[in-house]
C-alpha cells in the first residue's frame, strides 16, 4: 500500500480528498486520528449516522 493510502486509513489525511490534517498547537507533526475520517468539506451534506454507515467519522483537526 502507498503512503497516502496508509495515511487515509489511519486518519492522518482525509479519506475522500487526501488533504492532510494539521494540529495548530504542534505544527511540526501531523496528527493521526487512528481511524478513517473525512474533513469538514467532504463531510458536508452527511449526517453523522450516514458517515458512520460508510465507516467514517468527522475529523477533529482542520486540514492544511
Amino acid at each position: 500500500m502507498g503512503q497516502i493510502a496508509e495515511d487515509m486509513v489511519d486518519g492522518t489525511c482525509c479519506q475522500r480528498c487526501g488533504m492532510y490534517f494539521e494540529d495548530k498547537a504542534n505544527p511540526d507533526e501531523l496528527p493521526t486520528h487512528d481511524y478513517p475520517v473525512v474533513c469538514k468539506d467532504c463531510g458536508k451534506g452527511y449526517t453523522d449516522a450516514a458517515l458512520q454507515k460508510l465507516g467514517l467519522q468527522r475529523a477533529k483537526y482542520p486540514i492544511m
